[in-house]
């Protein structure tokens, strides 16, 4: 056995668990998801480098759906070989774009780091 759990999807997998309660927003790489959900439901976005690839309506998106939360749940598995220190750095750059949109908001983080185990 190669250890890895073949029903763990990362983030995305997360977010079809959840269903449609909570409100949820999918930030990902993978533009796969284009075809599967509405803008107002994922956007294409690189976490790396803090770039959303629409560039103007992508942010736009993200904001009007944080402008309605007072509680955000941040999950994260950034791919592996990922620097921690880079997502670590435009995480603190994504959260205080929501501390000045939502003063208020209550943010939990939650990073999943991706390893694999061998035998």
């Amino acid at each position: 056995s190669s250890g890895i759990n073949a029903e763990y999807g990362g983030t995305p997998r997360v977010k079809e668990l959840l269903g449609k309660k909570p409100k949820t927003m999918l930030l990902d790489l993978d533009d796969r998801y284009l075809q599967f959900y509405p803008p107002t439901a994922f956007q294409h976005y690189n976490l790396s480098s803090n770039y959303f690839f629409e560039e103007e309506e992508g942010p736009k998106y993200l904001q009007k759906f944080l402008k309605k939360c007072t509680k955000i749940a941040l999950v994260l598995d950034p791919p592996f070989g990922a620097l921690a220190r880079v997502i670590a750095h435009n995480l603190a750059v994504l959260k205080e774009q929501l501390r000045e949109l939502v003063p208020e908001v209550e943010i939990s983080t939650y990073w999943m780091f991706a390893y694999c185990l061998s035998t």
